[in-house]
């Protein structure tokens, strides 16, 4: 879980990074990560569905939804992987959908990722 927050955290200098999951055993495994990783690195962890319960707003946001649709989850192993980290919906998108319908609003204006560049 996580791979992608604690890679930022580890590789972008001044990172703090946010990462939220509605596994809390996800998180878990998270932090036990990210302990080991990235020691001296600023890093949160959040229990969310999506965007519920997370208050503040981002520079950027970065996801790795789940993608499959649903009717080929039975096709896969799910010896590692629970259902809930694989579902996307009927055709795989759902989360995506939530991510362009709502991720605007955790966004900051004008940010700016160290290169004096502005977004």
């Amino acid at each position: 879980m996580e791979p992608f927050g604690i890679s930022l955290a580890k590789y972008i200098k001044n990172s703090e990074v946010t990462a939220s999951d509605i596994s809390m055993n996800a998180l878990n495994i998270a932090k036990q990560n990210a302990e080991n990783l990235i020691k001296d690195k600023k890093m949160h962890f959040i229990e969310s569905d999506m965007f519920k319960g997370i208050e503040k707003k981002f520079d950027a946001i970065v996801s790795n939804p789940p993608y499959v649709k649903r009717e080929a989850i039975s096709s896969y192993s799910l010896k590692y992987e629970p259902k809930l980290a694989l579902d996307g919906g009927i055709d795989g998108l759902d989360f995506y959908r939530i991510i362009i319908n709502e991720g605007y609003n955790y966004l900051k204006e004008n940010r700016n990722f160290g290169s004096g560049n502005r977004i």
